[in-house]
């Protein structure tokens, strides 16, 4: 592809009015430098102003593209609450206790201790670590 097509393709995917104005500014940039002609830069920046005017109108109405390129999530129907309280992954629940106390114990003991005396043990060890 050429510094047109490429340029014309970068407009075409702009999604607000400033990001057009440096857009042109760029392409005046590219054009003072030699690297577009004459014709190439005119014709770039009416695209550059129909689309600013798009932009422009579309806002007006509220029609305007999102300006955050990520996904927008739809609404879910359940409340945060209800959510929150429903069921866990057993398996990942077992594997996020297994991987948090992995530093402070040796697998072959991590099953002889329940949760709250694992993390007990795990402060002791470390506080045993710091005063050697």
């Amino acid at each position: 592809m050429d510094l047109y097509s490429t340029l014309s393709l970068w407009l075409t995917n702009i999604r607000a009015v400033p990001d057009v104005d440096d857009f042109s500014r760029r392409v005046i940039e590219l054009h003072s430098v030699e690297k577009l002609t004459d014709d190439e830069a005119n014709r770039l920046l009416e695209k550059a102003s129909c689309r600013s005017g798009q932009l422009r109108i579309a806002r007006s109405e509220g029609l305007a593209p999102p300006s955050s390129y990520y996904p927008e999530t739809t609404v879910s129907g359940i409340s945060r609450w209800l959510a929150a309280t429903g069921s866990r992954n057993p398996e990942r629940w077992n594997r996020k206790r297994r991987l948090g106390d992995m530093a402070s114990l040796a697998p072959q003991f991590r099953d002889l201790f329940t949760e709250g005396e694992r993390s007990a043990t795990g402060l002791v060890l470390a506080q045993r670590q710091f005063a050697t």
